[in-house]
């Protein structure tokens, strides 16, 4: 038995793939926001005031610095935020952990650096990296 080709549902079909598969990506594409991050590690005491970065300012070896970071939810649904670092500073920073943002909220988590006992002195920097995902 022969089934006969009929154009008109095979062009709704692919157009129904298409629109589907479009609003799926776009409802799935995670957000990602880049912070620049900079640690100085020395022998004294340090601070940096810059907005625009984490900055941890000078840090002894075998010492802990903390930034707070904000990440504000400004969608109607709740989203996932994932954390990962890049660059020289990498070694030194302990992430957060995953960490639900409900919708139109913000959440705080700490961004640490903890440098280790025999760290070379010097300027390290890298970029704190949040990808926010919609929570399902």
């Amino acid at each position: 038995m022969k089934i006969p080709f009929n154009k008109k549902a095979t062009a709704v079909a692919v157009l129904a793939a298409i629109v589907f598969s479009f609003a799926f990506w776009t409802w799935s594409t995670p957000e990602t926001v880049e912070i620049g991050m900079s640690l100085n590690v020395g022998g004294n005491v340090g601070f940096d005031v810059n907005t625009t970065l984490i900055t941890f300012g000078t840090v002894p070896q075998s010492g802990i610095a903390v930034r707070d970071v904000v990440i504000t939810n400004n969608d109607n649904y709740d989203k996932i935020a994932r954390f990962s670092a890049e660059g020289t500073i990498r070694d030194f920073i302990q992430l957060p952990p995953d960490t639900l943002v409900k919708a139109n909220q913000n959440k705080t988590v700490n961004a640490k650096a903890a440098v280790p006992w025999g760290a070379k002195y010097g300027e390290y920097t890298g970029t704190f990296r949040i990808l926010l995902m919609r929570a399902v």
